[in-house]
């Protein structure tokens, strides 16, 4: 009988290693041949922004791989090297966070943002708006690592809306369960560029249904109801409550700051569960309390409804009362954000008055939330003293008249919320069509070129570029100048906006626009270019003094420009230092000896200090 012949161990070692090779050598060579996305949370966009690191445009993807609508990044750009004097906030959540349906300048993490550099001049700030719509805490724990490796002072969070279904949420949660940890494992996977590569041939083999034509709220819910007290139900409560702790220790082992905002919606929109289930419990609570006369049974019946609504877009008290105990638990900063609502609206109903749906607050909606977190912030004090001579008022009436928001964006406002109202899971039905032939009614150009920004014809950059240079063509300069504002508002790291706007208005000597951008410049960048526009303005306006000591100020940044030593000798002349205004148009003469009449003004200067010597 034949013996059965023992493999070396060899055998086995290179049997079981062979398939572990394979997988390494392929992902290897995918990474080699820069096969599919990189999913790092932080990238360089561009050689123009090589000293900035942005929000990964490409990372949403990672989260929206089998969705037809992938929603954007905000590119709020921050700078490799942290300023000594900055101050960093990180702001984390959804829509409500990015400013959905606004541009985000009207976003409360925007208002926060200008609020404080009208207040605390001494500092620069970063905020820095990570929303993403339709992301939940499975998202922000993923990404809270590399958030905190940027050095943040504060981290701001304002989330719990997208639990159920959010990317990832438990009624989209597919083989993954609601296990929060299970998530947060296939979330690294799913940077592997070899499970990329069976993921696109998948889908490549598996045909998809088209949802182009639904917005990203629709084809994320479906007809999927989470009624109250449901298995679901307590599944996204416990998605959120594990996501949480997770993200708070690690800010907490990192000793970083962080605010927790209390999530608000709307208890005046009637149920979305409507759409599919009629006559349920829910709508009944909410018809009973909006024909009820008395104020407390009112608010309790709308609250009600608001929680038996199964289409689970707004999120149940529970949501926030694990925020309020995880805020306790870890010892950060609860924010209140309901009453001061409540206290805004009318019969002290959160209602329509702030918001534009069912959960997205209005412009005045994202103030309160930005007033509420500046008003912590110095109650924090976070920031140490107060840096402005400017009272409560006047700072107010200063972000007023400069918001940055035109008519573009109002109309592109509008039509993006009226898209969504007109889509499931709300009543209201009129076609893509009606609404531009509602628009286009306006017959103006700021709606024409808005409509165009909403359609993806044109972007919302280019729509106040184009409207901006068609203004200064027509000498409406304030127009030109409210246009660019929103841009530079909007992106200030691009320092081209600056330069070609404030030259152009001084070209037209509109100073008082003019200055407005080069001090804002020059607040964030000061040098050559900020310093001597700023000198010549003030020689314009013949504040001589302030001339000259922007003038001398932009030679520490380049002493080789004649027309500085020009205007300076102008200044000094003006106030009679007749010795420093010859000095400086030598200079001027040295560096450029044909520079137009230096030669006359030398031989008039130096007939001056002859006759005052």
């Amino acid at each position: 009988m034949k013996k059965n012949k023992t493999n070396p161990l060899w055998f086995y070692l290179i049997l079981f290693s062979l398939p572990i090779i394979i997988i390494i050598s392929t992902e290897l060579i995918l990474r080699g041949i820069k096969y599919g996305d990189n999913y790092d949370t932080f990238v360089t966009i561009s050689d123009q922004f090589d000293d900035l690191l942005f929000f990964n445009p490409k990372l949403p993807k990672k989260y929206f791989s089998n969705n037809s609508h992938v929603p954007s990044v905000i590119p709020d750009g921050f700078e490799k090297n942290k300023r000594e004097n900055g101050f960093r906030i990180f702001v984390l959540g959804g829509s409500t966070t990015a400013g959905f349906p606004y541009p985000t300048n009207a976003a409360f993490s925007r208002q926060l943002k200008r609020k404080l550099e009208i207040t605390y001049r001494d500092k620069f700030f970063e905020v820095i708006n990570l929303g993403i719509s339709a992301v939940n805490s499975n998202t922000i724990r993923d990404i809270i690592d590399d958030v905190l490796e940027e050095k943040p002072d504060l981290i701001i969070i304002y989330a719990g809306h997208n639990e159920y279904y959010g990317a990832d949420g438990v009624v989209n949660r597919g083989i993954l369960n609601y296990n929060p940890a299970i998530t947060s494992v296939y979330n690294s996977l799913r940077e592997f560029k070899i499970y990329q590569l069976i993921s696109n041939f998948i889908k490549s083999v598996i045909p998809k249904e088209n949802s182009q034509s639904k917005t990203l709220m629709a084809e994320m819910a479906g007809e999927s109801l989470v009624e109250h007290n449901s298995d679901l139900f307590y599944d996204g409560l416990n998605q959120f409550e594990e996501n949480l702790e997770v993200i708070l220790s690690e800010c907490k082992n990192k000793g970083v700051e962080v605010f927790l905002c209390e999530i608000i919606s709307n208890n005046m929109q009637e149920p979305l569960e409507v759409s599919i289930k009629k006559n349920g419990e829910a709508e009944k609570l909410f018809l009973e309390g909006i024909n009820n006369n008395n104020k407390e049974q009112k608010e309790k019946l709308l609250l009600l409804a608001k929680e038996k609504d199964a289409f689970r877009f707004r999120a149940p008290t529970e949501i926030n009362e694990i925020i309020i105990n995880k805020s306790d638990e870890f010892g950060f900063t609860f924010i209140p954000v309901e009453s001061e609502f409540k206290e805004k609206s009318k019969q002290n109903i959160s209602g329509f008055d702030l918001f534009v749906d069912h959960l997205h607050p209005n412009i005045d909606g994202h103030k309160l939330i930005a007033d509420q977190i500046y008003n912590f912030i110095i109650k924090e004090n976070l920031l140490g003293n107060l840096n402005t001579n400017l009272d409560s008022t006047t700072i107010e009436r200063t972000l007023k008249s400069t918001f940055p928001f035109t008519r573009i964006d109002t109309v592109f406002s509008e039509m993006r919320i009226e898209i969504l109202l007109n889509s499931h899971p709300f009543k209201e039905k009129k076609s893509l069509n009606q609404i531009l032939d509602n628009y286009n009614s306006y017959n103006d150009r700021s709606s024409e070129l808005a409509s165009k920004a909403v359609l993806g014809e044109l972007s919302w950059e280019s729509a106040h570029v184009k409207l901006a240079d068609e203004e200064y063509q027509k000498n409406n300069f304030e127009r030109f100048f409210r246009e660019y504002w929103c841009l530079i508002e909007d992106k200030p790291f691009v320092k081209y906006n600056y330069k070609y706007v404030s030259e152009k208005l001084i070209a037209s000597k509109q100073y008082n626009f003019a200055a407005s951008i080069l001090f804002k410049y020059n607040n964030k960048y000061e040098d050559y270019f900020s310093t001597a526009l700023i000198g010549k303005i003030y020689l314009e306006i013949g504040n001589y003094k302030s001339a000259i000591m922007y003038l001398t100020k932009s030679l520490n940044y380049n002493k080789n420009q004649a027309e500085v030593y020009y205007n300076l000798s102008q200044s000094y002349y003006r106030i009679n230092d007749i010795s420093n205004a010859l000095n400086s148009i030598n200079n001027c003469i040295s560096i450029n000896p044909k520079y137009k009449d230096a030669q006359k003004i030398k031989e008039f200067l130096s007939k001056k200090s002859l006759l005052s010597n």
